[in-house]
C-alpha cells in the first residue's frame, strides 16, 4: 500500500486526478498482498514426520489439508547452527528456526538419528 499512497500523494501535490492510481492501485496492492501470503504461508514448516531415514514436510498451507498423503524424502544432510538447524533432502533444503520450535532436543535427535542411518546405509 505504501507505493500507491506515495503515487496518490504525489498526484495530489502536482494536481493531478488521483482517481486512476486508487482505482488501480488498492485492488493491485490487496492482489500482491494476497499472492505474497500465499507464498509464505507454503514456505513455512509446521509439521515434520519421520518413518526410518526418511522424513516428510508439510508446510503451514499443507497443513490445512491433512488427508493430503504425504511426500517423503530421504534426509541426506543435517547442519545445525546456534540458532536454525539446515535438512538437505534431495536437491532442497530447508532452514528450521530451533526458537519456533518447543521440542528442539527431540526434533534434533529424531533428524541427526536419519541422517546416520541414511549415511550408514541401514534401514534400523
Amino acid at each position: 500500500m505504501l507505493p500507491v499512497m506515495i503515487a496518490g500523494l504525489s498526484s495530489v501535490l502536482q494536481g493531478y486526478s488521483v482517481l486512476l492510481v486508487l482505482y488501480i492501485g488498492f485492488p493491485a496492492a490487496i492482489l500482491v498482498a494476497g499472492a505474497w501470503t500465499h507464498v509464505r504461508i507454503g514456505d513455512e514448516i509446521v509439521e515434520l514426520h519421520f518413518r526410518d531415514k526418511d522424513l516428510a514436510l508439510r508446510s503451514l498451507l499443507a497443513a490445512a489439508e491433512p488427508k493430503k498423503e504425504l511426500l517423503w524424502y530421504r534426509i541426506l544432510d543435517v547442519q545445525r547452527d546456534i540458532n536454525n538447524v539446515r535438512i538437505t533432502l534431495g536437491h532442497e533444503f530447508y532452514r528450521i528456526l530451533l526458537s519456533e520450535w518447543p521440542e528442539r532436543e527431540l526434533l534434533m535427535g529424531h533428524l541427526e538419528s536419519a541422517a546416520r542411518k541414511h549415511a550408514a546405509g541401514t534401514d534400523g
